[in-house]
């Protein structure tokens, strides 16, 4: 799968030497709800609001050349990593071609590094709406 943040590539499993597909990947989708109490009712009811709020979140490792490629890549990589934009999330079948991608717009990305030697972890929280299946513009 690959993920991008505007045109920034958060996962991409085609080099899988250099950086994995997204692991531990998880989608949770939840609607604001309102209680509404009812008078001399056997229970409270419910009001589906919509308001979608949508959480992305995997981890991603990437194994580096040497010592000083790790520590460059992971300072450069805070530096340059877009915080907000278009998220898009592809899954492609590597013979037949089959591709879907699913976008979220104006969605939040919430990174976190470790440095392992020669390998870097990078864990990410993507925030935002809907998970839509026309591009944003």
């Amino acid at each position: 799968m690959v993920i991008k943040v505007n045109n920034f590539t958060l996962a991409d499993g085609v080099n899988m030497q250099l950086l994995t597909g997204p692991s531990g990947l998880q989608i949770n989708g939840v609607d604001m709800s309102q209680q509404v109490p009812t008078l001399r009712a056997s229970s409270m009811r419910f009001l589906n609001r919509g308001n979608r709020l949508t959480t992305v979140s995997f981890t991603v490792m990437r194994k580096h050349a040497d010592l000083l490629a790790a520590e460059r890549w992971m300072l450069e990589h805070e530096r340059d990593l877009p915080r907000d934009g278009v998220i898009t999330l592809t899954a492609k079948h590597p013979t037949n071609g089959y591709e879907i991608s699913l976008f979220m717009a104006e969605a939040m990305v919430m990174p976190q590094s470790t440095y392992l030697g020669i390998s870097t972890r990078h864990s990410y929280t993507i925030t935002g709406g809907e998970l839509v299946s026309t591009k944003p513009s």
